[in-house]
């Protein structure tokens, strides 16, 4: 087999050049928060609050309901993005509202997006 002559074999190690610093940087990891300490609250407990708090009225597109079984209890941060599972982050969406903002966005990402495609109410 013939060789093209600007390849050389070697059987040396190679020398370090970078100091022995890490080539790629430190990727963190996301930070686990505990959830606050003390009682528990339902799902029926945090909707019941919720409603109380906010009435029937959608935040993600401003939409008021005449029943509560249209509304969709959901975390404005996501879990898989470090959200808690306390009142402190939890919020009730319309179904189409849920959906659209699925684990992608949070509140506010979706209010803009709901403004920025007219899905909306004034």
């Amino acid at each position: 087999m013939l060789f093209p002559k600007d390849i050389h074999f070697t059987s040396e190690l190679p020398v370090r050049t970078d100091d022995g610093k890490e080539a790629v940087p430190f990727l963190k990891t996301k930070l686990k928060v505990d959830e606050p300490k003390g009682k528990k609250m339902s799902g029926a407990e945090l909707v019941e609050y919720l409603i109380k708090q906010n009435g029937l009225t959608c935040p993600g597109c401003n939409r008021t309901f005449d029943d509560p079984r249209f509304l969709e209890l959901d975390h404005n941060t996501p879990r898989s993005d470090g959200g808690i599972n306390h009142i402190s982050n939890r919020v009730l969406l319309c179904g189409p509202c849920n959906k659209i903002k699925s684990n992608t966005y949070t509140l506010s990402g979706l209010r803009k997006l709901n403004k920025k495609t007219g899905f909306m109410k004034d």
